[in-house]
């Protein structure tokens, strides 16, 4: 536990969420001038598993934020999906922090809690196909001041259940793709037979030799499509070419290794982008990426994604309250 929040007029208090379908991330933060600082951070059910968020949100707020100040709250994620606390608008692309800002909601919680939710944002992907995400702008938002993009052209990569890969510059959200990776990987993994046999592991996938073999197994057969790779992590066990052990690996690096062979491609011929790379997500999900990318050709460089969600939140803090003129409470 960290220390106990110092309840003093000489400190701005707030309180910045990612309510995630799976979970809910709540961190106390404290900002002196110098910029915000974590406290304490609570966690809590995720959106799927929440009837009367309003409720879990007060109780969770509450063990951080004890009395009866109030304090404004910033959440990001699946809180304001159609399955969430209040449904935000979808933002169109290309979207700015300020654009995302004006798609936002904001509720007075008991009246003392002030709650602003950030939206979504949408757009036409590569393909002239609608695409969506939720929590991931935020994200975004909180790297495009990152040193590494500066006002090119760059193409962001965070890694998760629902992988994106969004095109940047100046400021903006241009454009995204999705890719399921982490949620095929999840359901082949646990509900098929191609590691059936290995033993039961929550380990989460690693950079092993299983795992770089299937993505150089990709990456120089560019005619193997990614459903057709997926049956030799089985037959490759059968004749014991591959441990069974080493199966969730093997198929986590054929997983990835389709994104990496295959996305940065179309933004470099068609739309320029510079190098690196940016990896925004878990440290244990970014290493992955990153040496996909690199057995692929491709720089990357690797971001902290719980960080980049605290600074978009913060940007839409500061936003929020020079747009109303604001001085938050402690």
């Amino acid at each position: 536990m960290q220390d106990e929040p110092d309840l003093t007029m000489a400190q701005t208090h707030f309180l910045a969420g990612d309510w995630g379908t799976s979970r809910l991330r709540l961190t106390l933060f404290a900002d002196d001038g110098r910029g915000p600082r974590s406290i304490e951070t609570r966690h809590g059910p995720g959106v799927k598993d929440t009837e009367d968020f309003e409720a879990v949100f007060v109780a969770l707020a509450d063990s951080l934020w004890p009395g009866k100040d109030t304090i404004s709250a910033y959440l990001a994620g699946m809180a304001g999906s159609n399955i969430g606390w209040r449904e935000t608008a979808y933002a169109p692309c290309p979207v700015s922090a300020d654009a995302l800002m004006e798609h936002g909601v904001e509720l007075n919680v008991r009246d003392k809690y002030r709650v602003f939710i950030a939206p979504g944002a949408t757009c036409m992907n590569f393909f002239g196909c609608r695409d969506v995400m939720r929590g991931e702008e935020t994200q975004i938002i909180g790297m495009l001041g990152d040193s590494a993009i500066g006002s090119g052209r760059r193409l962001l990569c965070l890694p998760g259940t629902h992988a994106k890969w969004a095109l940047v510059e100046n400021g903006a959200l241009l454009r995204f793709e999705t890719s399921l990776q982490g949620e095929l990987f999840d359901v082949l993994s646990r509900h098929t037979i191609l590691t059936k046999g290995a033993e039961p592991s929550s380990r989460p996938p690693a950079v092993t030799d299983a795992f770089e073999r299937a993505v150089v197994l990709l990456r120089d057969q560019p005619q193997l499509t990614l459903s057709q790779s997926l049956f030799m992590t089985r037959s490759l066990c059968l004749f014991e070419e591959l441990k069974k052990e080493e199966a969730r690996d093997f198929l986590s690096g054929l997983t990835i290794a389709a994104d990496a062979r295959d996305v940065p491609p179309r933004f470099l011929e068609h739309d320029g982008i510079e190098l690196p790379i940016i990896l925004v997500g878990d440290p244990a999900l970014t290493r992955l990426y990153a040496r996909a990318l690199q057995l692929c050709g491709y720089d990357a460089a690797e971001r902290d994604g719980a960080g980049a969600v605290a600074r978009g939140l913060d940007i839409f803090r500061h936003k929020r309250k020079i747009r109303k003129g604001e001085h938050e409470a402690v």
